[in-house]
């Protein structure tokens, strides 16, 4: 099970990878392998503009000296997620991190299909650009030892 949804995160994280997430990982942690590090869950929710938001895509990048190559996570139904490492663990080394969000859809506004790469179809973000890079995003978090477990993102898209 744990495969599968690492797979369905990946299929919807990799709009991130392709903006540049994947090489900025390492710019303000060490460059360290995740199989080397202690993991700690985290867990939370994304609400886009007061609803619900199932499907955002949630890219951790290392700020601050965090060890480790950030993670991902994608929202379920219920707009909850469960952070996974790079290296496709679930949890984080505990450390600082800038969140990145996307939410991809079909152009029309449907949800990608499951068997299917955003890349290869005519999709659109939802939200602002600005989310996607850690200067432009206003979401931090930081994990500690035990299990994070309250992250809530409430996303404003009208906001500046």
């Amino acid at each position: 099970m744990l495969r599968v949804r690492f797979i369905q995160s990946l299929r919807l994280a990799v709009p991130l990878l392709l903006t540049g997430l994947a090489g900025c990982f390492g710019g303000g942690g060490r460059e360290l392998p995740d199989q080397d590090l202690e993991l700690y869950k985290l867990q939370g929710s994304v609400k886009v503009d007061g609803e619900v938001a199932a499907g955002v895509s949630i890219g951790f990048q290392p700020a601050d000296g965090t060890p480790g190559s950030g993670g991902f996570a994608t929202t379920d139904a219920e707009g909850k997620f469960t952070a996974v490492s790079a290296s496709g663990r679930e949890g984080l080394p505990p450390g600082k991190y800038h969140v990145l969000l996307s939410w991809l859809t079909t152009a029309d506004g449907k949800p990608i299909p499951k068997d299917a790469l955003a890349a290869d179809m005519d999709f659109k973000n939802n939200l602002p650009e600005r989310f996607k890079t850690p200067d432009g995003s206003p979401y931090f978090t930081e994990v500690t030892a035990g299990e994070n477990s309250d992250l809530e993102l409430n996303v404003n898209t009208r906001a500046r």
